[in-house]
């Protein structure tokens, strides 16, 4: 990205993100997927590599929750104070978001598992079946119940639901949905309405809450519902920035901006030291928020410059930001498959980046062919409720 002259000489006291802001969140959106990806490809095809050693996938589930935290929250608050927006039209936003993409994967996993369920090689053969294939589709995978029971010493059994087959990714899934319901519920039945709600909502809320507050305690990663109210803080300061620019509560952009690269750079060498002391363990809250110093500390640099983004590498970003979560869904699926079925691929480099970018072709065309159209899907889901809520108002006139 370019800076013009004098790029520092006004900050951007808009809650608009720039272009470069955006830019820059596609491109750790992407990030965080391909590391996800290229932990487990090299798992399954190069296991003598140090990316086989899990840290790298665990780092790209710490991003993946930190621009979910920022960007879902963001696209709330940008939508505050329009009375229109309702806790119906947020749920059906992340139910068209998740589900277009969430529920062929599902059927694509039963298929491609299908396959290869009968060969010895085949690791999953406990989590293939329907009770588990439901027990996904309602977001149930790995709930904190069955977690707990497990911890107080109770065998496995196969209604303590687990990701369906080879579906392994599918465990952050359900903790952002739950997170999402309770994010929702907070904001439009308790926040908008001024604390006033009942006793019933009072309770669903507190099932909702079941998932996130056990991420946020511990859980897989021990953090991940932290990092995700991580980025929410990060887009509330986005959204306030014109109210803190006008009580002149905010440094010049040129001292903000140094600010905002110091502490990324002070994050950067946090997150080195704490790998390095740490032997590479990455599975800790303290690591993630030295990510998120990182992360956000780069985000508000940039917005802090005038940046010009050449069109092609912000059209590539967004594009690969787009697919990104395509390739999560199905990626694991696909790198099992290929190592059950040629075995003789395992253990070369070359193996692991065709891998690598066989996945990535792949998740382009299951984008192409359902995640794409998450937003057609919403829209067309929203017009039903509309007609819906106008048709009893329509008969009570006539």
């Amino acid at each position: 990205m370019q800076r013009s002259a004098g790029a520092l000489s006004s900050m951007n006291i808009s809650a608009d993100l720039t272009p470069a802001q955006k830019t820059y969140l596609d491109f750790v959106r992407a990030l965080g997927a391909q590391l996800v990806l290229l932990g487990h490809a090299a798992h399954y095809m190069w296991p003598q590599n140090f990316l086989a050693n899990g840290a790298v996938q665990t780092i790209g589930v710490f991003i993946f929750f930190l621009i979910s935290g920022f960007l879902i929250s963001y696209s709330v608050f940008t939508k505050r104070h329009d009375p229109t927006y309702d806790f119906g039209s947020f749920f059906i936003d992340r139910f068209c978001r998740i589900y277009s993409a969430f529920l062929p994967a599902l059927i694509l996993v039963a298929i491609i598992d299908g396959l290869i369920v009968a060969d010895p090689a085949y690791q999953w053969r406990r989590d293939f079946n329907l009770q588990t294939w439901i027990g996904n589709l309602l977001m149930l995978q790995d709930f904190p119940v069955f977690q707990v029971l497990r911890r107080l010493g109770m065998h496995d059994s196969p209604w303590m639901i687990a990701e369906f087959g080879s579906a392994r990714p599918f465990w952050t899934i359900s903790i952002e949905w739950w997170i999402y319901m309770l994010f929702g519920g907070i904001v439009f039945f308790c926040v908008r309405r001024g604390g006033r709600i009942g006793w019933g909502t009072l309770f669903v809320l507190g099932l909702v809450a079941i998932e996130p507050l056990y991420h946020f305690v511990g859980g897989f990663d021990n953090c991940l519902t932290i990092l995700w109210i991580v980025g929410l803080g990060a887009s509330v300061f986005q959204i306030s920035l014109p109210r803190l620019a006008a009580r002149g509560a905010l440094p010049p952009s040129r001292r903000l901006y140094w600010i905002s690269m110091g502490t990324a750079a002070a994050g950067t060498l946090f997150v080195v030291g704490r790998l390095f002391s740490n032997k590479f363990h990455t599975t800790e809250l303290q690591l993630g928020l030295f990510f998120a110093i990182v992360v956000f500390g780069l985000f508000f640099a940039l917005g802090c410059v005038k940046a010009e983004v050449p069109r092609f590498l912000g059209w590539a970003l967004g594009f690969a930001a787009a697919y990104s979560y395509s390739l999560y869904l199905i990626h694991h699926t696909f790198l099992e498959y290929a190592a059950v079925r040629r075995p003789d691929l395992v253990g070369s480099a070359g193996s692991f980046w065709l891998m690598v970018g066989v996945s990535n072709l792949l998740a382009i065309a299951f984008w192409f062919m359902f995640e794409r159209h998450y937003r057609h899907f919403a829209r067309w889901a929203k017009m039903l409720r509309r007609k819906a809520r106008s048709a009893p108002a329509a008969s009570a006139v006539s």
